[in-house]
């Protein structure tokens, strides 16, 4: 499946209006919960940069990547500057440079061998916390398989000696991770 093509597609037709709704309860979770041990944040996965502005207007030294160019421009229009293109693979931060990184709805379209490298990409980038937001449904995926890959996902956390937390709620699954 090529994501970037599909992406691109849905935000030229309107996808995600100018108004942050799929993120807005895991905003508010990440702020109200570890908001005091954490000054900046990564998005990734970032849509137009609506979460990226919540965390900015919250105090927060926020960014967001997308692999949507469509996405991003349209970021650009609505005043959200940092946000860039990019895949959740090779991001173009420095090690640890952020305190956490979030992803809402991403790590499911990634097959297994994608899966791996992202990890290893955002362990390098993050300091302390990743909150890991997986849908559970359909969205053109089989269930099955993405619930298999979110087993490799926490295999891989667990193998680089990391505590998590996990969250199942009908329509997602949300990881915590605390680095140390």
């Amino acid at each position: 499946m090529n994501w970037k093509k599909l992406y691109d597609t849905l935000y030229l037709e309107g996808y995600h209006s100018k108004e942050l709704n799929i993120g807005s309860d895991l905003v508010k979770f990440v702020v109200d919960v570890y908001g005091d041990d954490f000054d900046s944040i990564l998005d990734i996965g970032c849509s137009q940069g609506l979460a990226v502005k919540k965390y900015q207007e919250l105090g927060k030294d926020a960014y967001g990547v997308d692999i949507s160019e469509v996405a991003i421009k349209k970021s650009k229009e609505l005043g959200i500057e940092n946000c860039f293109n990019s895949s959740i693979i090779k991001t173009p931060f420095k090690d640890k440079q952020f305190d956490a990184v979030v992803s809402t709805d991403v790590l499911e379209h990634l097959g297994p061998e994608q899966i791996s490298k992202a990890v290893k990409e955002i362990l390098r980038i993050t300091k302390k916390y990743l909150f890991l937001k997986i849908s559970k449904g359909p969205e053109g995926n089989i269930k099955i398989i993405i619930i298999w890959k979110i087993f490799i996902l926490l295999y891989l956390l667990k193998e680089n000696g990391l505590i998590f937390l996990l969250k199942v709620k009908k329509q997602n699954i949300l990881v915590v991770v605390k680095k140390y």
